[in-house]
């Protein structure tokens, strides 16, 4: 009788023992594909494609970490020193209070680099944001581009401390515009008379008739006055372009995956946009338009899953106003797919061989004394 009550033991033990050790391995499976497999990305956003020549505006750099818990990232970024000048950075809002190791610029070559990594002890961070932004001025006109070396990494809490998880990093380019110089008019000559034409507008000047001689026998010509007509003054309203506002990146309507999505469109040049993004803690935000009348701002909080509304207003130089307005929707996350793999079943396998042994043990049991 006795024996028989210690094998129901074992058997009971050993059961729940496998079911734990099955958990265990699915589990660590699990967590060793969400924290090791490279799945992270850096994408670089201008705040503006088309700045002028003398203008400041800033790239952030933004993190999209998949399925992956980061603690830290090493930025080695490269641009036009030709075209563009890196003044300072700004540290963005996805690692809170981190240890900033490097900050070196060189804008004689046009590399820089930024590493910073979370104190020992902070819990890894996972999910979408703004790791850095670059406030950088155009020195010169053209196509300039902005990206990362390859050296750039993403380190995570892996099978090692500080494995790189980076999958890929997505450069930007910005487009100076060149400063064109005024030309002073040519002043048209007078006939004489004193009149002094406009630096703007040109007069029109009858042609000077023939001299008429006077009555026979005088041997005088008399000289008609010259006749001036007034000039007409040609208008250069709107010769700078619209003062609607426009918003061509986001639609009404449209789904977004981003949290932090990139609004851009037109506006007058030189326009102030006031952006507004309905949301639990509303996020607002000003950026200028450029010489030529394009804008684009991108938020720093990253946006909450669900319906959203984006205000734009911009004032012109004049300062006359423009509104438009789009409601669009952020989707929630999806979910990583834990799929099958070998340790998954390893531990069905192990469970059924426990259930199975289990089984064999009660039979026993059920036949001692």
């Amino acid at each position: 009788m006795k024996l028989k009550i210690i094998l129901a033991i074992i058997s009971v033990i050993v059961l729940v023992g496998g079911v734990i050790a099955g958990v265990i391995l699915v589990r660590q499976r699990q967590l060793l594909t969400k924290q090791a497999a490279p799945a992270t990305s850096l994408t670089l956003v201008s705040s503006n494609s088309s700045p002028a020549v003398g203008d400041t505006f800033s790239v952030n750099v933004n993190i999209d970490t998949g399925v992956n818990t980061v603690i830290g990232t090493e930025l080695y970024i490269t641009f036009d020193q030709n075209k563009l000048q890196l003044d300072s950075f700004s540290l963005g809002s996805f690692f809170v209070n981190p240890n900033i190791q490097t900050q070196n610029i060189d804008n004689a070559i046009g590399n820089a680099t930024y590493i910073l990594f979370l104190p020992t002890g902070t819990i890894p961070l996972s999910g979408q944001g703004v790791v850095v932004s670059l406030n950088m001025q155009a020195v010169a006109g053209g196509v300039a581009s902005i990206g990362l070396s390859p050296d750039t990494l993403v380190a995570a809490i892996g099978g090692d401390v500080g494995t790189n998880v980076l999958e890929n990093t997505n450069p930007t380019s910005v487009t100076v515009v060149s400063s064109q110089p005024v030309s002073s008019p040519t002043p048209t000559p007078t006939s004489g008379a004193g009149f002094s034409p406009s630096a703007t507008v040109a007069p029109t000047l009858t042609s000077i008739p023939t001299p008429i001689p006077t009555s026979p026998g005088t041997g005088g010509v008399s000289t008609p006055t010259p006749t001036v007509s007034s000039p007409t003054p040609t208008s250069t309203a709107g010769s700078a372009g619209s003062t609607q506002v426009t918003l061509t990146s986001v639609k009404d309507g449209q789904v977004v995956s981003d949290t932090t999505p990139t609004f851009s469109g037109t506006a007058s040049p030189n326009a102030t946009i006031s952006i507004t993004i309905s949301s639990p803690d509303e996020i607002k935000g000003t950026v200028k338009a450029s010489s030529t009348g394009t804008w684009t701002f991108t938020p720093t909080t990253a946006l909450t899953a669900g319906s959203h509304t984006a205000t734009i207003i911009a004032t012109s130089t004049t300062g006359a106003t423009s509104t438009t307005s789009v409601d669009f929707t952020v989707s929630a996350a999806e979910l990583p797919d834990s799929g099958i793999s070998f340790p998954t079943i390893l531990g069905i396998v192990f469970g059924i061989i426990v259930l199975t042994l289990s089984g064999a043990l009660l039979k026993f049991a059920s036949k001692g004394t």
